[in-house]
């Protein structure tokens, strides 16, 4: 995998984050298969649903970590990630739609 996106997850419903995932979707000229995402939940109770997680043409791996805060939760998702390149993204941003 070429591209990991990294994103702690810190009580962050579907409908917040769904949109995010949308976003990464509709990028142009970027093979699916080459993307991935990274989702760690930092010890909340908020789950997102395997119907979310399973909607997409890219790979999200879902991770649940005990609360440490956002610095910890970034570096597992660092620790799961397996890709040549990663970025982080927070749950309430948006890739630019062209």
């Amino acid at each position: 995998m070429r591209l990991q996106i990294l994103i702690p997850q810190y009580k962050e419903t579907d409908e917040i984050i769904k949109p995010l995932l949308d976003s990464i979707a509709l990028q142009q000229n970027v093979p699916m298969n080459e993307i991935g995402v990274i989702i760690c939940n930092d010890g909340t109770d908020v789950y997102l649903t395997d119907k979310l997680l399973n909607a997409y043409p890219f790979s999200i791996e879902y991770h649940k970590e005990p609360h440490r805060g956002v610095s910890a939760t970034r570096n597992a998702c660092l620790d799961y990630s397996t890709a040549d390149y990663v970025m982080f993204c927070d749950a309430d941003d948006m890739f630019c739609n062209v």
